[in-house]
């Protein structure tokens, strides 16, 4: 039992932290402007952020005017924290960009009023790229709704103010494996106790799906009603080209709705309580709070122009590189970083090729990537590349990348130049020969034999005139045809090693093709491994038809049934190469159409 002291103590211990919490120095207001990202397309949404820190008591502008873009508040994040006895608060004000035109846009200084002052913060500057343009719907109420391709939906009638929820799909076409960012947002009703039940799921066919990020919490007022806001961040990644359905996102929640009452007391509950619900009763009413489903044109990505060195990477990037150390002895490794940083699929991306790099020996390259968003849209991947000189170098290899832009529908190359350097070369044994001369003993000159040992026989003999035989005409004259006959004797031989050379290599092209074929009828044999040897196939084909590859060969064939396989084999491989993902959901049919095109084409 606590004594009256006791009592008294725990009292002043109170009203002193009462008194240093009201006493403590206010912390003096800032605000600060800042936008998610500085470059966008036109439809793709950015969000502003006004933060003001010191103060809860701000009156931020409802509206932000500027002409091309669509600027809408949608909600307020608060935090206070206690430390040592001082209280900081934070707000921040959240809005929507929707860019309508490409160009670049000033988005000017804007005025807080911040306990009874004026503060107004930095302008921002956001550049937007040519891309597509849509209008924004409207949410329930007739409030405008965030901009953006969404379209919320209402729960079942009685229950349209409690919660709803859309899917922001910012663009309404894209390519194979495009990375196009997703949003999630469900609205629940301030008025009434909510219970969320599990995190939404998101999947489907045709498309892949990033992992979902932690949920964002904020506040929207949406006509003269305040949500709650759960926004849920990921991506998706389209794997076959068509038209691709993105099915509606459902999630569980248990509102706790104001009851009339008892069986029975319905009038008297009207009566005395009106709409309101009587006090101390509440039905628990589960909720599926779901979206819309969403549709999204896909395109394949275009062949022409296509350059052989590209290696999947879609969407906008820039490259740098650096070079560390710029001195290096004899086999010491030399570490050329190439960066690519910007917006689209990083998980999909090959490295970028070196150029120039005689006289280099070269390691596979170590990655590593650094997210500028939850979902990893956005961000930073090395590449370090290990090079050892094999002879002295001055400068490193330089770097091509290539990406395709869907903004532009176009390839785009990236270089960068080689970077000065001092290399050694790397120590090599050095073999040493000896001349075969050297080892042949100096020959010994005989000696001149005296004036008088002429005398004998050869003294007596008559010298006689040598003529060489090139000079003889029936010399040149038999070995002349004799030159001929060889020569084409050899000519024949080779023309018919050629014939036979040729006749070997399209045996064997048509061995390996029917091989192929018989392979990819199996029933079992995953996507991949049919798309990888069909492929084949075709090449086999391509080259006894004398082209140098199956696309060209497709190209320059007339129009038929066997001619759309081919080309659905083209397309339907190159989604399963650049989408990222292991499969493209080719159906029995589909299968069994390419199999048919390529014995068909084969005949």
């Amino acid at each position: 039992m606590m004594t009256k002291r006791t009592t008294g103590r725990i009292y002043a211990g109170l009203i002193a932290v009462v008194l240093l919490l009201t006493l403590a120095p206010a912390q003096a207001a800032e605000v600060s402007a800042q936008l998610t990202s500085a470059e966008t397309s036109v439809g793709v949404p950015v969000q502003l952020k006004i933060q003001i820190e010191g103060s809860t008591n701000a009156y931020p502008p409802q509206q932000i005017e500027v002409e091309g873009l669509q600027i809408q508040p949608t909600g307020q994040e608060r935090r206070v924290e206690i430390q040592n006895f001082r209280m900081t608060s934070s707000v921040v004000y959240n809005y929507t960009v929707l860019p309508n035109r490409e160009g670049t846009f000033e988005i000017p200084s804007v005025e807080v009023n911040i306990d009874g002052k004026k503060i107004r913060t930095q302008p921002l500057e956001l550049s937007v790229r040519a891309g597509i343009a849509r209008p924004a719907p409207s949410l329930p109420g007739g409030a405008p709704a965030v901009p953006g391709n969404q379209a919320p939906t209402t729960v079942p009638e009685g229950e349209s103010e409690l919660a709803f929820a859309e899917m922001i799909v910012p663009k309404e076409s894209a390519y194979v494996g495009e990375m196009v960012p997703v949003e999630l947002r469900f609205f629940f009703n301030q008025g009434v106790p909510f219970r969320i039940q599990d995190r939404p799921t998101f999947s489907g066919e045709g498309f892949t799906v990033e992992k979902l990020s932690e949920p964002l919490r904020g506040e929207q007022l949406i006509g003269d009603t305040p949500y709650h806001v759960f926004t849920f961040q990921t991506a998706i990644t389209a794997v076959k080209s068509g038209e691709l359905e993105i099915p509606a996102v459902s999630l569980r929640a248990i509102a706790s709705v104001p009851s009339r009452g008892p069986a029975g007391f319905e009038d008297m509950f009207t009566k005395f309580f009106g709409n309101s619900g009587m006090p101390g009763f509440s039905d628990d009413r589960e909720l599926a709070v779901t979206s819309e489903p969403q549709k999204l044109v896909v395109k394949p990505l275009p062949r022409d122009g296509r350059p052989e060195d590209f290696s999947g990477a879609i969407g906008d990037f820039t490259m740098t590189a650096g070079a560390s150390p710029d001195k290096a002895g004899s086999g010491d490794p030399i570490t050329l970083a190439l960066t690519v940083s910007g917006r689209g699929n990083f998980s999909a991306m090959g490295p970028p090729g070196l150029v120039n790099s005689e006289g280099w020996r070269l390691y596979p390259p170590a990655e590593r990537f650094e997210p500028a968003d939850t979902v990893g849209y956005g961000g930073t991947k090395v590449y370090e590349n290990m090079i050892v000189a094999q002879e002295v170098k001055t400068e490193t290899p330089g770097a091509r990348f290539v990406y395709f832009d869907p903004a532009k529908a176009d390839y785009v190359t990236l270089t960068t130049d080689p970077i000065p350097v001092e290399a050694a070369a790397a120590d090599r044994p050095v073999t040493t020969t000896t001349a075969a001369a050297d080892a042949t003993p100096e020959a010994t000159a005989e000696p001149a034999a005296p004036e008088d040992a002429r005398s004998g026989v050869l003294a007596h003999t008559t010298p006689r005139t040598f003529e060489s035989l090139i000079n003889s005409q029936a010399f040149l004259g038999v070995n002349g045809v004799a030159l001929l006959a060889l020569l084409g004797f050899f000519a024949f031989q080779l023309h018919r090693r050629a014939q036979a050379g040729e006749a070997a290599r399209m045996a064997t092209l048509r061995k390996q093709e029917a091989r192929l074929l018989q392979e990819i009828a199996r029933p079992d044999l995953d996507e991949e491994t049919f798309f990888s040897q069909a492929r084949v196939a075709l090449d086999c084909q391509a080259r006894r038809a004398g082209f140098e590859s199956g696309e060209a060969y497709v190209a320059e064939r007339d129009e038929s049934a066997s001619t759309e396989g081919l080309r659905l084999l083209l397309a339907r491989a190159d989604e399963a190469k650049f989408s990222g993902s292991i499969s493209t959901g080719l159906s029995v049919a589909e299968r069994t159409n390419i199999i048919e095109a390529l014995r068909e084409a084969g005949r």
